[in-house]
């Protein structure tokens, strides 16, 4: 079956959850604050304008996965993300995807094997751009 089909169905469950979609976003940052390291970089962050920013970063995450090259807006989030930027280093994007992957697994009640690599797969590219701006930016 199509990734993108599998991630939207997925992400529509868990955004279902209840009308915001905050409980799926709240149980995801409570994982990757496990990180000491991530959660600094969130010290002053407004997290309910935050959720609002990762259900929109997902949204461009499918988009570059469907389109294979990044819109205007994830390259602009790439730049904000470079060393002279937030400064996100590669290592949290590994963190990010683990806490996302585990937050799916708990949280959507028809998740399996194919679901997690479908969500996997769709996010990895747009990951991977957004290391490889990071890098270049050195």
């Amino acid at each position: 079956m199509d990734c993108e089909f599998i991630f939207r169905k997925s992400f529509g469950r868990v955004i279902s959850l209840d009308p915001f979609g905050n409980v799926f976003f709240k149980r995801f940052y409570q994982r990757l604050f496990v990180s000491p390291e991530v959660r600094e970089k969130f010290r002053n962050v407004d997290m309910s304008k935050q959720y609002i920013a990762l259900e929109r970063s997902l949204l461009l995450l499918v988009e570059f996965f469907v389109d294979k090259k990044p819109g205007k807006a994830l390259e602009k989030i790439a730049v904000r993300h470079t060393k002279s930027g937030l400064d996100i280093p590669p290592r949290m994007y590994d963190l990010w995807l683990e806490a996302m992957l585990e937050t799916v697994r708990e949280m959507d009640p028809d998740q399996n094997d194919e679901v997690l690599r479908a969500w996997k797969t769709v996010l990895s590219g747009g990951i991977k751009y957004m290391t490889d701006v990071y890098e270049q930016s050195n």
